[in-house]
């Protein structure tokens, strides 16, 4: 983190880490909707509870205006400790139970949304963000570790005054003031010899429940996937001889009124 000059007027922003955690979390607040055009984000602060009976609180939830997907927010100082704190605390919050018993928390800290339309939105997984002030790779490891993205958003603090943020990280489909085409599929776990598990990201529609998959023939008589549910997440069971090791993938959105996705295979 380097100090910056803004020209005109001139001012000098410098480096600051807020004083408390609630403190950067005021200000990822301010700025979300900037960063992030296409979604709304509140202060949501439920108890939430895992399989295990564990409990924690996120911090922030994030909505896109269609309310097609939804993101459970938990804001960290890079000083927190990570294995007395943030480890646990992401943990909980990727085990946790979202189901309808939530949606009144959300529809108080997002009025002027019906509880019909939240009711349909958390029948999806959430998607699981991190909001961090800075970059460690302890940080980057334990957020993928425990299934969450993460965003790096850097305070800093103008010379007369005034707060600034340098954002460092961000997944791009976040930026985007439309809902992405295209959605990368990461390697999970084989499935005895001929298959293996491709994870979806967890913003991924649930409206679209089954993918189809490439044709080499050119005819119109496809296979489909279905899209399954995991521990981290949604996914597609595939042969490997389809998507061998050193091939990436991605799923691409063809028909969205008809809900018509395709597997693409990069060799």
């Amino acid at each position: 983190m380097r100090p910056f000059l803004v020209e005109s007027p001139p001012r000098m922003f410098r480096p600051r880490t807020p004083s408390t955690e609630i403190q950067f979390e005021e200000q990822v607040l301010r700025v979300a909707s900037e960063i992030m055009p296409g979604y709304k984000v509140a202060g949501w602060k439920p108890l939430i509870k895992d399989w295990h009976g564990r409990a924690a609180k996120p911090d922030l939830a994030m909505i896109s205006h269609d309310l097609d997907n939804w993101y459970v927010i938990e804001v960290e100082l890079a000083s927190h400790s990570i294995s007395g704190h943030i480890a646990p605390q992401l943990e909980t919050l990727r085990n946790g139970v979202y189901d309808r018993s939530i949606v009144p928390s959300l529809k108080n800290a997002f009025p002027s949304e019906d509880i019909e339309s939240l009711t349909r939105m958390v029948r999806r997984d959430p998607g699981l963000l991190c909001v961090v002030d800075q970059y460690t790779d302890r940080i980057g490891r334990t957020c993928r570790g425990a299934g969450f993205d993460l965003i790096v958003l850097e305070p800093y603090y103008g010379d007369i005054g005034g707060w600034a943020i340098f954002v460092e990280q961000l997944p791009s489909e976040l930026s985007r003031l439309t809902a992405p085409t295209t959605y990368l599929l990461s390697r999970g776990h084989r499935l005895g010899d001929d298959s293996v598990v491709m994870e979806l990201p967890k913003h991924f529609p649930a409206s679209f429940y089954k993918i189809r998959l490439p044709n080499p023939s050119g005819d119109r008589r496809y296979e489909y996937v279905q899209v399954q549910r995991f521990e981290r997440g949604p996914g597609v069971v595939i042969s490997r001889n389809l998507v061998p090791e050193h091939t990436t993938a991605r799923v691409e959105i063809i028909d969205p009124s008809r809900a018509v996705a395709e597997l693409v295979v990069d060799v």
